[in-house]
């Protein structure tokens, strides 16, 4: 990457892209991150070494295609310029209309109050250069910056900020894009009453930010009367008297009465007036209640009045997606947040937080891109005055988080059947539960099976399906049967768990320096048990068990053998028990996923007797 420039002014900014590409490796730095719907004034050019040049200016001139963004699963769409070889250069710009609040900002940020940028790029950079237009509308932060050195300067009416010769910004496993190390810039509204606050330091400012921005999301204009005090009336009574056993019956009662349509079912879905969103108003309590339906934030909303009508009074989260920044009290931006949720405190437990935007969610369950990284608790004694508190959303337990395979295998002479019968709780069970609720059940049995697919090689599925998705009342779970093919000959190799998916992702390249943070994506207990008769003519040795502790977790894979009936019983235990380590136990995290991997592909080897 030769040039990346950011250009902020009044209504407008502007974005620049220059690539230098010498090698076939290098024709991935013309992928560029997908352009905004609305660019404008596209211009961009292939230039080649004999002078040749090919010239666009539309985004029908790029071909997309997705590029992997994280893990296995996980992809983006990126631009890819026209023309591209091995030996060229690319250059694109474009504009993009800043119609947001003060006209600082495109409004598909936030309404225009807040965007972020990290510099940097897979590819070295030879130069990030972010400009400002003098008597900008927004305030601005330059973070983070480990990675390359800043230089200041003032040019025609603009500030300048640049960051010359930025490494490769790589993909790095189990690690978070806030401590890569490279800058990051925020711009965003900063409303005068904060600006006077900030002279009284960071109490002050958090708190005048509840009085004058977050708190009325909660209590301004907020409809509470007719049918939703009637709902309230109906769904307060009879609730327990401990605070938490309390929310968590009427949030309960709360999703029994009212459907969150931000995640239909696949009935809802297809019963959803075809205009809903158009005039839908989360305020509108009552009309929600009468309805019956709300979206996850106007669960949120509802449950929150609804805990008054009860006489609980909650705290108020405010949260940052640990994949896009880490909250830091000090940097005073109001915009920063991405979720909110709710907290029940009562006397001798740890407060219980709750999502009501979280569809039939355990309670307890939050998403773990929000969990084991600073936030902003609000607290208060009367509904009026809040106070703002420096907190730290705990990662839940592993015994909260849980997944369990039981296996039956029936050994044949040229295949292997198999049976599975998979559960799930905390956030494994909601992630199941988001994945196949809104689909029919044939759909999904086929998002079933091709995600079990995807596991092991060399499956033939004849049966999946997905029990309870849309049942709040049970955990989901799911089933799934098939066979796998085998040689036949004196030695015989039994896979125990075909399919299943591991505790954690393993990387194909371990045997690399780590310099950034371990971060995993939450504590986890996952086991596994498999068992299956030895077939006549055949015998079982037992294997030497694994039996694996480190700062990591632990990993145990046992065998127990009935001679009896010939049955042989396999039991796979994992505790994923660290949610983050320093880049100094990179040894040993190493270590815990080289067990898994042993512990999940190993395989049992039978051999003929006589």
């Amino acid at each position: 990457m030769i040039e990346e420039r950011y250009r902020f002014q009044l209504m407008e900014m502007e974005t620049v892209y220059r690539v230098r590409i010498f090698s076939e490796e290098g024709r991935g730095a013309a992928a560029l991150p997908d352009l905004p719907k609305n660019a404008q004034g596209i211009k961009g050019r292939t230039a080649y070494p004999d002078g040749r040049e090919i010239t666009f200016d539309s985004r029908k001139d790029f071909a997309e295609r997705k590029v992997e963004a994280g893990g296995r699963d996980y992809s983006q769409v990126h631009m890819v310029a026209p023309g591209v070889t091995s030996d060229c250069v690319i250059e694109v710009r474009w504009r993009e209309r800043s119609d947001g609040y003060l006209s600082g900002l495109p409004k598909r940020m936030v309404n225009g109050l807040y965007g972020a940028w990290t510099l940097g790029n897979p590819y070295p950079t030879r130069v990030a250069t972010v400009e400002i237009a003098k008597h900008f509308p927004l305030a601005f932060y330059m973070t983070g910056g480990r990675v390359g050195m800043a230089e200041d300067t003032e040019r025609g009416g603009f500030r300048i900020i640049s960051y010359r010769n930025l490494p490769a910004m790589e993909n790095i496993p189990y690690s978070i894009p806030p401590t890569n190390g490279f800058p990051r810039m925020e711009i965003f509204w900063q409303p005068d009453d904060l600006i006077r606050a900030i002279h009284n330091g960071n109490d002050a400012y958090w708190t005048e930010a509840f009085d004058r921005i977050f708190k009325s999301d909660y209590e301004e204009s907020v409809d509470t009367g007719g049918a939703f005090r009637r709902l309230a009336a109906e769904l307060v009574k009879g609730l327990p008297e401990a605070p938490q056993a309390r929310a968590k019956e009427l949030l309960a009662r709360l999703e029994a009465r009212i459907k969150n349509v931000s995640v239909p079912t696949a009935s809802e879905k297809k019963a959803l007036p075809k205009n809903f969103w158009d005039d839908y108003e989360s305020k509108r309590l009552d009309k929600a209640a009468a309805s019956g339906l709300a979206s996850a934030s106007g669960m949120r909303l509802m449950y929150y009045h609804l805990l008054k009508a009860a006489g609980i009074l909650p705290k108020i989260a405010k949260l940052v997606d640990r994949d896009q920044n880490l909250f830091n009290y000090g940097r005073l931006n109001a915009w920063q947040f991405h979720h909110d949720i709710l907290g029940i405190a009562e006397p001798g437990k740890d407060d219980l937080w709750l999502d009501p935007g979280n569809r039939y969610a355990a309670p307890g369950v939050i998403h773990p891109d929000y969990q084991a990284v600073p936030m902003l608790v609000f607290e208060s004694q009367d509904w009026k005055t809040w106070k703002p508190v420096r907190g730290m959303l705990q990662a839940t337990k592993p015994t909260f988080n849980t997944r369990s395979y039981a296996y039956e295998l029936h050994l044949g002479e040229d295949s292997d059947q198999f049976e599975v019968r998979a559960q799930f709780g905390g956030y494994p069970e909601y992630s199941e539960r988001f994945r196949y609720l809104s689909h029919e059940a044939a759909d999904q049995s086929r998002l079933l099976k091709e995600e079990f697919e995807k596991h092991g090689k060399n499956l033939i599925i004849s049966k999946a399906v997905v029990l309870d998705a849309a049942n709040p009342g049970k955990p989901v779970s799911w089933e799934v049967g098939g066979s796998l093919e085998r040689e036949s000959g004196r030695r015989r190799e039994v896979l125990p768990f075909p399919g299943m998916p591991w505790p954690l992702w393993v990387p194909d390249k371990l045997d690399v320096p780590r310099t950034v943070p371990i971060v995993l994506p939450y504590l986890a207990s996952h086991t596994a048990v498999c068992t299956f008769e030895v077939p006549r003519g055949y015998r079982f040795d037992p294997p030497n068990e694994l039996r694996n502790r480190n700062p990591f977790g632990t990993v145990i894979w046992t065998t127990r053998y009935d001679s009896q009936a010939r049955k042989v019983t396999i039991q796979l235990s994992t505790e994923v028990a660290s949610i983050n380590q320093g880049s100094g136990y990179w040894p040993a995290f190493r270590e815990f996923l080289g067990w898994i991997q042993e512990a999940c592909s190993r395989t049992v080897v039978l051999t003929r007797e006589g």
